[in-house]
Order: structure tokens, then C-alpha cells, then sequence
């Protein structure tokens, strides 16, 4: 097993993407198969429910530990909202799981009712 004398700097990647209540809710419930461990079911409600109380132009971050292609590593949630009924969805974490979040979006997008 290699020794770590000093932690490496993980490089994060940024998603973002502006969802209604019911959107933000049903996205949410599609990441945790992406992430094996630390994003279940638990996490997705506290991100909900913290969406509930938000204000507009208030910014409201959540730091989640997860495992991510068998690494040890972190997901950031932040929510940012200007209207009562539109947030803004910040993702940070690692570029591949940046990557699966996107072609979760594309997925998400095409299986959306027209409004």
C-alpha cells in the first residue's frame, strides 16, 4: 500500500442546472445509483428538505463524503435560488462523476413532460 506523506489537492468539476420544486426533487432521486456510497436516499431528503427552507438569494452548501470509482472522495451540493419557485443546483466533485451527472441530465431532460 502506497504511504501518502501529504494529502493531493482533488480537482473538482462544477454542474449546474436550474429545476422547479418537482424537477429538483426527481433529479435528486436519480444520482444516488451513480455513486456507490455516501448519496442515498438519506442525502437526497436533507438536500431536499434544506431546499424547502431556502431564500431567495441565499446559498445554502452541503458537503457529503462518498465513494466515488472505489476513492474516497466528496460531493458538494450547493443551492442557490432567486425565485421562490427556481433553483439553481451547484454540483462539485470529481470530472467522471461530473461526466455521469451531465448524461444523467441529457436522460432526465428527454424523459421530462412538456410543459
Amino acid at each position: 500500500m502506497p504511504e501518502h506523506n501529504h494529502e493531493q489537492e482533488e480537482v473538482f468539476e462544477e454542474f449546474f442546472f436550474d429545476f422547479d420544486s418537482a424537477d429538483l426533487k426527481r433529479f435528486l432521486q436519480k444520482l444516488p445509483r451513480l455513486i456507490p456510497s455516501g448519496f442515498g436516499a438519506p442525502q437526497v431528503e436533507e438536500v431536499l428538505q434544506n431546499a424547502k427552507n431556502i431564500t431567495p438569494r441565499l446559498k445554502l452548501m452541503l458537503d457529503f463524503p462518498i465513494e466515488f470509482e472505489k476513492a474516497n472522495t466528496k460531493l458538494v451540493v450547493v443551492l442557490y435560488s432567486e425565485e421562490p419557485q427556481l433553483q439553481t443546483l451547484y454540483l462539485y466533485a470529481l470530472p467522471s462523476l461530473i461526466a455521469s451527472v451531465e448524461e444523467e441530465l441529457s436522460r432526465f431532460v428527454e424523459e421530462s413532460p412538456e410543459d
